[in-house]
């Protein structure tokens, strides 16, 4: 595996509080806004109030509390890399900068005291300085720290992370996905919803009008069930959806308008209502289509009307076993390694034992 960090490019330093800036472009904000702040813009200080705003919506106040009461400790350090003048930038760790600014200026409005120790710990600390050169190195720290557990990252940053370790080192989707502890599989399904979220954000019609939040319709929806990725037409060569009729049509369906609710209002909806009917109610989903007072409920409803075969209902429960076998997460279930290997195998025997079957009908 390809060196994506080398370790000698970071070197323990003392710092002041002061001499340290938050980070505009933290891959927390990305899905917020896609426009990068250059190095010698940082240090303003109207970017660093609209940081400092915007990272008390990570959940700092329990951070901030913990500090003030026991001191910061940086057995975890922060990582920070150099602007111009002796001030540097957080590379990892903007949260507890954030959380330490808040306390600074708490102390120099007065509007706490705290004992001349745990002052210190606030005032100066220790942190690594990156002195390397790659030019996406907060993703690639984050990225390994964050989407493997310490804080969990949406799904949109996990899938913004596996596309800059690719394009930056120039190594494929699975070893990136290796790197930052996500499964293969899983990994393509986050890329491709980045590239799907990405090509709708583009829509000359709808694209204004795409929120962060309608990333989940791509990853938990669109790339989950490969009828509706395949009613959309996406194309593996060309990184996107080639029905742009289909396309517009989802897209309406997932946006507001005249001061109504969305169609399908939520991820879930696409990936259990609408696939199903897609796939096996064509009459139904022409409704839909046709019809706008038509809504989720009512599609569901007309569905459930229906009765299904014995054997549409087990088709069905296969289809749906193996997309969720195709999701097992090999790296977490490893601790039950025996136990897995063990149903895996019955698994695979029974799997077989039909196809014989069905081999002499």
């Amino acid at each position: 595996m390809r060196t994506i960090l080398n370790l000698s490019d970071l070197r323990e330093i003392d710092i002041e509080l002061k001499n340290i800036f938050l980070d505009p472009n933290n891959p927390r904000f990305s899905i917020e806004t896609e426009v990068k702040i250059p190095d010698k813009k940082i240090m303003e200080k109207a970017v660093q109030e609209k940081c400092l705003t915007r990272m008390k919506n990570y959940g700092i106040d329990a951070l901030r509390e913990s500090i003030r009461r026991v001191g910061f400790m940086p057995i975890d350090k922060v990582v920070v890399r150099p602007l111009p003048n002796g001030k540097f930038v957080v590379v990892e760790g903007n949260r507890r900068i954030a959380a330490l600014k808040i306390l600074q200026r708490e102390i120099d409005n007065s509007e706490i005291q705290l004992n001349e120790k745990i002052k210190e710990t606030i005032l100066k600390f220790n942190v690594f300085e990156y002195r390397g050169t790659e030019k996406d190195i907060a993703w690639i720290i984050q990225g390994i720290r964050h989407i493997s557990g310490i804080r969990n990252w949406p799904s949109y940053q996990q899938a913004e992370v596996l596309v800059k370790l690719s394009q930056e080192k120039k190594i494929g989707v699975r070893e990136a996905s290796n790197i930052v502890g996500i499964g293969p599989i899983i990994a393509g399904r986050l890329v491709r919803a980045l590239n799907g979220f990405k090509q709708a954000k583009k829509d000359d019609e709808y694209g204004q009008y795409i929120k962060p939040s309608h990333f989940s319709y791509f990853a938990e929806a669109i790339f989950v069930k490969p009828i509706l990725y395949e009613w959309l037409s996406w194309s593996e060569k060309s990184k996107k959806f080639e029905n742009i009729k289909n396309l517009k049509k989802l897209l309406s369906w997932i946006i507001p308008k005249d001061g109504k609710d969305a169609r399908i209002g939520r991820a879930m909806y696409l990936r259990d209502t609408l696939s199903v009917a897609i796939s096996r109610h064509p009459d139904l989903m022409k409704r839909f289509e046709n019809e706008e007072t038509m809504t989720m409920g009512k599609l569901n409803f007309e569905m459930g009307k229906r009765t299904p075969t014995e054997v549409d209902e087990w088709l069905h429960k296969i289809s749906e076993f193996n997309t969720d076998l195709e999701e097992l997460p090999s790296i977490k279930i490893s601790k039950k390694r025996a136990s897995f290997q063990k149903a895996l195998k019955e698994t695979v025997k029974i799997v077989k034992k039909h196809l014989e079957i069905l081999k002499h009908l």
